[in-house]
């Protein structure tokens, strides 16, 4: 049933509850979402106003944010100046003209106020913290939860987020291929290699739906028997070939072309094989062709069923053909089980996360109510734009937070009352869901427009849905030509949940001449040969892009051609193409005019030539020593030697010498410094940069090798090593892919008065004065590739389907929405233009099955000339083009004049630095070493001096009688021990036994040099770690503390900016002593640190500190006087504060009720050599009092202004 739609009233629209607004192209959506920020900022339509850290908007990629966080930023300042300009009275005269551009609902919003003071202050304060408001994208909100959720989600504080699954997928499907399906026994195997000859076959597949979670394979896995099968197969074979089976079909009578004709060749080249699977490469069946009921259908009256034994077998073998459809289901059932299950293991071994395990985790830690309470306390109010690109995961997400957890009548909704929620507090809550699923396009990456319409359904039975109805983008002809294209029944195959519904145009008609004569919106043209004759597929592009780029040189590039009395430029202008091939072409055709023009695509920019020639140059850098790279490296585009050059290096030994000598150089500086700096040199010393800018496409080439440059640079911190990212460079360009993640994308050279080239994709959000679309008749088929994925309704909700078998239901339905998708991905490109946009529809084989044949009615027998008439001539300019002019463009141009001179280069504040303890404490004139690797710093200053004197050796114990026992008084010291006692508290669980990790016990005296001693030094670590875990802290122990409860190697980073004044109220509370402080002292930057250890018991958050200094070879040399002596030594009172004021702030972040005497426990710095389980000894403990460390976190804010003295 058709839902009914609600025009949306951005005044009137209720601000509670769950809210889906349908926004077709053009109608104002960002400026809904505005409006809407705009009155929860001003608690307009609710209980209260709500700050714009409570507001969640989140979208789909960074530069989106971007852009909603600048026009929301541009909304407030825009309400904030009326509302004062109002107040003041300045609205005649002496006015900013802003007041008289202000748009209806500023007006409103100001007329409806009962307190314009408090709105300004609202306005304002809104503006100065729009850099915390709540604007990430669906993943960045994933990682916010579980970073600042931590222990309840229990991610780890270090967790690693991977942007791009493709390297861990495709070590996943080696691994699966090699040790599964490679050990599978015949026929399987044979089955399996044809299913999928290469890994690469199988990750191309699997990637499209390995990381979804709510999937139905079909189908179900089952036992198969075969035998039957594979005897008659055999059977078949060898008659086929021993009884000459081919004479006997060639004399029975068929009717010639038929494919038991055709296919005779093809089934005795397949007899002479072990293969059992029976598709041709056409796509039909060998096993079928011959069937008593297949031949009968295609004899000639005067022909005869051919006799013998064999068809008989044809057909018995025909009918169990449902049982190797099974087996190849059962295959994808455990190959999906088995990749699936090495991800996870990868996953939790190298403590990454793929942006698809983000949604999963916290979807999975929804499941627990508390947290999606806390979640919609935290953030009241949420925003999805472009929520036609969600993922059932990911709707499920915020389903679980704004719509399960808060519906009256709920169990959930009483717990949340229970809690000490008010009715009023959850009735508050909202979700508004902003799209248009006429614009899902992204299918290929995961987004399912199925999951919109499961929404729609819920919302349209709760609150309706309202829509965006008036066009604010397109000219009012210009809208009527889309509407009379795209109103039609079923256009985009599900008129109940995808209706095309007519918008109203909201723009003044502006005066467009094409060389000095007013023209129809609309310009259709087929591409056909003379006398009408089709054109094969090549061809017909090369027609299409010619007639695109001399339409835009003879007619829209002409003086004569203006918009409102202004010449038309080449800026305005933009052509979409389907893919970069197209765009290629139709680069070359506008050159060829003159015409210059840039590319803006969605593609990965390891596709490029660039990335080709930079793995040949980068193969010389790895190998310096191998001449016949380096010459390759040397004729490659990118360093572009002549010929003669290179003979010459052959002929000329010290020429030659020089060059290896310069490519170790390189090789040397990769090694030392990094890609990025080694690449810079590079390009110096080779010219590349000046040669480049001297060529035709020199300026993208640039481009992409700086991009290809940084990339590299980013993946280097990850995995270092030469061969290793050469590895990794190599995989991105086999898997480089059409529409590449955000950090791949190609990037955009210059646009400066240049003919935009843009991919469809790329193009959605965009918008183009004049857009051209020479193969608007585009199509992909792919009728008999398996697997099909599709969607089937199960109880009013769509799910998603996976057919293994090629059913014919299951193929028409992956069809039907692959045409779907096409009218979406077309409707998208139609919609960019404001004023004018041209179709073309290439005549070729295909033609009548795509997209746009199918909205023009070129169907069937029906021929482009009747489908023309039928076209409104004052909204259509339709014809056809057999052949086309050269027309070359002499624009005048004066580059000068369009110039912008260059922004000053922003000034370096060079006292911003990166702070941490160690540094603060050089201030302090504390002699510290330079690091702040947990462990590095621990023993006393003395033998840290001398380890840098290189008077002791790190390794060697301090005490050194030949026949000391070992014990843990003189283990080694130094850094390196430091390092390994802190790495194995790490990995130790405390609450399991010791014994059982002896692992991690061996690893530490590894790390110390200790490998040979280990079985005298095992039992003294075993011991030692037995009594620290066992020590007596005020009631609990380390070993009560599970893996759940505890946090190791806690990173934090916060602002700081401080003064003097800092260190005189430490000095003053008896923090530090001995320090030597000047006025002029100012530290501003960020304060990073790594806390060793925070837990949580009973309710409280502690801070524990590992210290492996040595003070003394007996257990009284730890007691508390040498303690606090230690502690003053080395400043470490002023480590505690800082962490201590990090732990409160993510506290009072993440615990809405924090109350610092409460949840704050202490301060644990355990000196472990003098730890022991009876005496207690080795155990320095602290809890600052609230007001200390509240007026510290004040001073390295310097945020208010305090009497030090009084502190």
């Amino acid at each position: 049933m058709t839902t009914g739609h609600k025009i949306l009233d951005p005044h009137t629209l209720p601000l509670i509850g769950l809210q889906l607004i349908e926004a077709s192209a053009g109608t104002g959506k960002t400026y809904t979402i505005t409006s809407l920020y705009l009155r929860l900022i001003l608690g307009r339509g609710t209980e209260r106003p709500f700050a714009v850290n409570e507001i969640l908007v989140l979208t789909f990629t960074i530069a989106a944010t971007a852009e909603l966080k600048h026009r929301i930023r541009t909304r407030l300042m825009e309400t904030r100046l009326y509302f004062l300009s109002r107040q003041w009275g300045l609205r005649n005269g002496d006015a900013d003209n802003s007041i008289h551009n202000a748009d209806t609902i500023i007006r409103e919003l100001f007329d409806q106020s009962q307190d314009v003071d408090r709105d300004i202050r609202l306005l304002t304060a809104s503006i100065a913290l729009l850099d915390d408001a709540a604007i990430f994208t669906i993943h960045g909100f994933c990682s916010r939860v579980l970073s600042d959720y931590a222990f309840e989600t229990g991610a780890p504080f270090d967790q690693q987020v991977d942007p791009d699954p493709d390297v861990m997928l495709t070590l996943a499907v080696e691994d699966c291929y090699r040790s599964e399906l490679m050990q599978l026994s015949s026929p399987v195997l044979e089955i399996a290699q044809r299913m999928w000859p290469t890994p690469t076959h199988l990750h191309r597949q699997i990637r499209q739906f390995i990381y979804r979670d709510d999937i139905d394979v079909q189908p179900v896995e089952r036992n198969v028997d075969l035998a039957r099968y594979r005897t008659l197969a055999i059977a078949i074979k060898h008659m086929w070939v021993e009884q000459d089976i081919p004479s006997i079909l060639r004399e029975a009578g068929f009717i010639a072309k038929r494919r038991c004709l055709t296919h005779i060749d093809e089934m005795t080249s397949f007899c002479g094989n072990t293969e059992l699977d029976g598709r041709a490469g056409s796509g039909a069946n060998l096993w079928e062709l011959w069937t008593n009921d297949h031949m009968q259908r295609h004899l000639k009256k005067s022909g005869h069923l051919p006799d013998h034994a064999i068809f008989d077998h044809f057909d018995e073998l025909w009918g169990l053909q449902h049982e190797f459809s099974q087996l190849k289901a059962n295959l994808w059932h455990q190959v999906l089980g088995n990749i699936k299950e090495r991800l996870s293991h990868q996953q939790t071994e190298l403590g990454i996360l793929t942006l698809d395990d983000l949604l999963s985790r916290v979807a999975t830690n929804l499941n627990e109510t508390r947290l999606a309470r806390r979640l919609a306390d935290r953030w009241p109010i949420a925003m999805i734009d472009e929520f036609q690109d969600t993922d059932d995961t990911q709707y499920q997400i915020f389903k679980r937070i704004y719509v399960d957890e808060h519906k009256p009548g709920t169990s959930a909704f009483s717990n949340t009352i229970s809690e000490g929620n008010s009715e009023s507090s959850v009735n508050e809550r909202a979700l508004f869901m902003i799209g248009d699923p006429k614009q899902a396009i992204y299918q290929f990456r995961g987004a399912d427009v199925y999951t919109y319409i499961n929404a729609r359904k819920q919302t349209a039975e709760q609150s309706g849905v309202h829509s965006l109805t008036v066009n604010y983008r397109s000219t009012p002809p210009l809208v009527d030509a889309i509407n009379h294209l795209f109103n039609q029944p079923n256009v985009f195959d599900n008129d109940d949940d995808m209706p095309f519904v007519p918008v109203d145009p909201g723009l003044k008609e502006q005066e467009v001449l094409i060389r000095g004569e007013h023209n129809p919106p609309v310009v259709i043209r087929q591409f056909t040969g003379h006398d009408g004759k089709g054109l094969q597929p090549r061809a017909a592009t090369m027609l299409a892009t010619e007639w695109a780029a001399e339409e835009i040189s003879a007619n829209l590039l002409h003086p004569c051609t203006t918009i409102d009395g202004e010449p038309l430029h080449a800026g305005q202008i933009a052509v979409l193409v389907r893919d970069k091939n197209h765009a290629r072409a139709t680069q070359q055709s506008l050159a060829r005019r003159q015409i210059q023009s840039v590319y803006l695509t969605l593609e990965s920019v390891f596709l490029t030539e660039t990335a080709t020639d930079l793995m040949t140059v980068l193969e010389a850098v790895t190998d310096p020593g191998d001449e016949r790279k380096i010459k390759a490296a040397l004729a490659s585009p990118l360093l572009a030697s002549t010929a003669e050059e290179l003979a010459r290096l052959g002929e000329d030994t010290l020429l030659q010498q020089d060059m290896l000598t310069e490519f170790q150089r390189y090789h040397s500086r990769w090694a030392q410094v990094g890609i990025a700096p080694m690449m810079e040199s590079l390009i110096k010393q080779r010219g590349v940069a000046v040669r480049l800018l001297q060529t035709k496409e020199g300026e993208r080439q640039l481009t992409n090798l700086r991009h290809l440059t940084e990339l590299m640079q980013e993946r280097s911190m990850q995995a270092p090593g030469m061969r290793r990212l050469l590895k990794w460079y190599a995989r991105e360009r086999r898997e480089a892919s059409t529409v590449a993640p955000e950090s791949h994308q190609l990037r955009l050279e210059s646009d400066q008065n240049l003919v935009k080239l843009v991919t469809m994709h790329a193009a959605k959000g965009l918008e183009y004065d004049i857009v051209l679309i020479p193969i608007a008749g585009f199509g992909l088929f792919f009728a008999n590739q398996e697997p099909h994925l599709y969607h089937d309704l199960e109880d009013d909700r769509y799910r998603l389907k996976i057919d293994i078998g090629g059913s014919d239901t299951a193929v028409q339905l992956a069809n039907t929405e692959s045409m779907s998708e096409d009218m979406r991905l077309l409707y998208v490109a139609a919609t960019r233009a404001r004023l004018r946009c041209y179709l073309g529809m290439p005549h070729t084989r295909d033609a009548k099955r795509t997209a746009f044949a199918r909205l023009l009615g070129y169907e069937g027998k029906r021929d482009m000339s009747d489908v023309f008439n039928a076209l409104p001539e004052t909204l259509f300019d339709t014809g056809f083009v057999t052949e086309t002019e050269r027309t070359l463009v002499n624009e005048r141009r004066d580059d000068a004049a369009h110039l912008n001179p260059p922004e000053p280069r922003p000034v370096i504040d060079q006292r911003w630095q990166v702070h941490s303890y160690t540094g603060i404490t050089r201030l302090l004139a504390a002699q510290e070493t330079e690091t702040d690797q947990p462990g590095y710093s621990d023993d006393d200053v003395q033998t840290a001096q001398a380890i840098l004197a290189g008077e002791v050796t790190p390794n060697a114990p301090a005490l050194d009688p030949a026949d000391l026992k070992p014990n843990r008084f003189n283990f080694p010291r130094g850094p390196r021990a430091g390092i390994a006692l802190h790495s194995l508290f790490e990995s130790l669980a405390f609450d399991q036994p010791i014994e059982k990790q002896h692992r991690l016990l061996q690893q530490c005296l590894e790390r110390v040099g200790l490998v040979r001693e280990q079985d005298i030094w095992e039992p003294v670590l075993k011991d030692w770690c037995e009594d620290i875990l066992g020590s007596d802290l005020q009631g609990m122990k380390l070993r009560d503390i599970s893996r759940s409860d505890r946090i190791d190697e806690m990173e934090f980073h916060f602002p700081v900016q401080a003064s003097y004044r800092v260190f005189e109220f430490l000095k003053n509370r008896g923090y530090v002593g001995g320090i030597r402080t000047h006025e002029d002292v100012d530290i501003r930057g960020l304060m990073t640190g790594l806390v060793d250890l925070t837990f949580r018991h009973d309710g409280c958050y502690f801070i524990v500190d590992y210290k492996s200094n040595h003070l003394g070879s007996a257990f009284p040399d730890y007691e508390q006087k040498a303690l606090n002596e230690a502690m003053n030594v080395h400043q470490y009172r002023l480590q505690y504060l800082i962490y201590t004021v990090a732990m409160t702030r993510h506290l009072r972040h993440t615990l809405p009720t924090f109350n610092y005497d409460q949840h704050f426990g202490g301060v644990y710095y355990l000196f472990l050599r003098g730890m022991h389980a009876k005496d207690n000894t080795g155990i320095y403990f602290d809890k600052p009092p609230a007001a200390d460390i509240e007026a510290f976190d004040a001073l390295l804010n310097e945020s208010t202004e305090m009497d030090v003295s009084s502190l």
